[in-house]
């Protein structure tokens, strides 16, 4: 299997061929999701999973798995239009981990599928390829908690950490048992109207950034407690929707963008070392470009770093050399607004 990527705009999920040079190559048609509405999606492994909401129905949410083909990276459809029983989802973040080579465990954000609350909660799904079947593990209630923002895997199938819309807690990490369910672990207060989210793939870091006050915090990680990293406060240039980390964990990117709401800020992408004995972060340089990158995803070899433009609705490529970025060049046109962009590659 090569390399491929992945985007996810409107109400389908576009594929591209990803040559040695970081050119972007589309494959045929997109792959169409159940409902154009509110769209997420990431991946593990080569399979790719995707929710979609219809406003005008109940249940409301539902489930996409796509499994990219080895040999030509095109889209093949394994369950389509799940319902995941629930009234409402936030759209905006998921995360799956695969314990084993068996199943997946599905979580995303939505609000308590009871009734008895309006509390936000993280859902639990599991998938079995071997079946293609979907079935509800449970919920776990985020009771003080005003949202959920974005989720991310540690990778090792055992932790997930998110990030929180509050200001009295900033991250929080879940510990995922033999069943695939959640248990609360841990929270880090005071919250600054976190965001964006990056997990280090030593899973010794966990990094992120508030949309309200943009700077950047870093946290010492150790099976799901957070210890406050000293020297990882650096202000931004705009507010973060994005963090992302170089599979050796050597480099961090961060994108700033304008405020949709003040007009205040920049489009940028900034890179950093990273510390890997103390987690602190050095900037190396930045790219001041006019587009507003929403997502970000970097080569497994470290050579290209690709930001997804929302609103220019393009995928732009970055040469990096030692985590130095060059001058942002345009890799394809995808023609939709980019809500998610993924990469897959052999296992």
């Amino acid at each position: 299997m090569g390399l491929y990527s992945y985007v996810l705009g409107g109400n389908h999920v576009l594929a591209y061929d990803v040559l040695s040079d970081g050119s972007l190559i589309a494959l045929g048609d997109p792959a169409p999701l159940s409902f154009p509405t509110n769209n997420v999606m990431c991946a593990s492994g080569d399979t790719i999973f995707a929710i979609s909401v219809d406003e005008k129905a109940s249940p409301a949410v539902y489930l996409d798995i796509f499994q990219a083909d080895r040999v030509s990276g095109r889209l093949l459809p394994r369950v389509q239009r799940q319902p995941l029983g629930v009234t409402r989802s936030d759209g905006q973040t998921m995360a799956v981990v695969a314990p084993n080579t068996e199943v997946f465990y599905i979580y995303y954000g939505g609000e308590d599928d009871t009734g008895s609350s309006r509390f936000p909660a993280i859902h639990a799904y599991m998938y079995a390829p071997r079946f293609k079947t979907v079935s509800r593990i449970g919920q776990l209630l985020l009771d003080e908690l005003p949202s959920l923002e974005q989720l991310q895997s540690d990778g090792s199938g055992q932790l997930i950490y998110a990030s929180l819309g509050s200001r009295e807690y900033g991250l929080a990490s879940f510990a995922v048992d033999v069943n695939g369910m959640l248990r609360n672990v841990d929270k880090t207060r005071p919250g600054k109207i976190d965001y964006a989210l990056g997990v280090d793939p030593s899973r010794n870091f966990v990094y992120s950034a508030s949309v309200i006050n943009p700077k950047m915090t870093g946290y010492r990680v150790d099976k799901g407690k957070f210890s406050l990293l000293e020297g990882v406060a650096e202000h931004l240039a705009g507010q973060v929707p994005a963090i992302t980390i170089t599979a050796d964990g050597k480099y961090l990117f961060v994108c700033t963008t304008v405020s949709p709401f003040t007009n205040i800020g920049q489009n940028t992408v900034v890179s950093h070392a990273i510390d890997p004995e103390t987690g602190v972060l050095t900037p190396l340089n930045e790219q001041q470009d006019a587009y507003m990158s929403l997502s970000m995803a970097t080569t497994p070899d470290g050579k290209y770093l690709y930001a997804a433009s929302f609103d220019d609705k393009d995928i732009y490529r970055y040469e990096l050399n030692e985590g130095r970025l060059s001058r942002g060049t345009l890799a394809a046109r995808a023609n939709v607004e980019i809500q998610n962009f993924v990469l897959v590659s052999e296992p």
